[in-house]
């Protein structure tokens, strides 16, 4: 009976709280579509690509540590939080890390084509 119980009450943890963030910058439509998805449900945001400025981290401080997210940081705009969450492991920095470097490829590719 106690297994069932913690059963359900494990499964039901993990429904309310498991969510994927999938970032989609998207250069043909020019748009950054957020999506989140959920045993809930399912949203999608789409801001401009071009407000897209950088990624960085954002941190709080809880009980002595530190923990990080990884934000968009928008032009004209407030900076927009990849997840809701924050955290102390190494997945925000290597996030914003990997926005960071799509941006300067794209930066580059840009500059290339126009023969500057």
């Amino acid at each position: 009976m106690f297994a069932g119980i913690g059963g359900l009450v494990w499964g039901g943890c993990f429904a309310v709280f498991t969510k994927r963030v999938q970032l989609i910058l998207d250069v043909q439509a020019g748009q950054i579509v957020k999506r989140k998805r959920s045993f809930l449900g399912y949203t999608q945001d789409v801001y401009p690509l071009d407000a897209l400025r950088a990624a960085k981290l954002e941190e709080t401080r809880s009980d002595g540590s530190t923990m990080y997210r990884p934000v968009l940081v928008m032009d004209g705009q407030p900076n927009l939080p990849v997840v809701s969450y924050y955290t102390n492991g190494s997945g925000p920095r290597r996030t914003a890390e990997a926005i960071n470097g799509w941006l300067d490829a794209r930066k580059s590719a840009t500059q290339l084509d126009s023969g500057g």
